[in-house]
């Protein structure tokens, strides 16, 4: 993370463009192996607004990347790494159990 010190803005740049990228050519890939069928999406909780929605996911999101930083990725961590699966793990199904009924999680 550049936040972090660990890899440049540039090549945090260059990460996000490639991750951006990279979703974009599963899509492709994902509607050829389905034949174009129409793919299921969760969609939003009744009486939640799109802006909360994003703002849902904005927070859970955060607290992954959160625990994954502070778990596994972060070299201060000490032996904090040693449950860095279970916690990532456990705020996984957080976020699910939070988010769900509003956004979809």
């Amino acid at each position: 993370l550049p936040l972090g010190g660990q890899i440049t803005i540039l090549t945090g740049i260059f990460y996000w463009i490639a991750q951006l990228l990279g979703s974009i050519v599963a899509c492709f890939l994902l509607k050829a192996v389905t034949g174009g069928l129409t793919v299921p999406i969760h969609g939003l909780g009744a009486g939640v607004g799109a802006i909360q929605g994003v703002v849902m996911e904005i927070i859970i999101t955060f607290a992954l990347v959160y625990t994954v930083y502070a778990t596994a990725a972060d070299p201060k961590k000490g032996s904090l790494g040693t449950i860095a699966p279970i916690a990532i793990g456990f705020i996984v199904g957080a976020n699910i159990l939070a988010a769900g009924p509003f956004s979809g999680g």
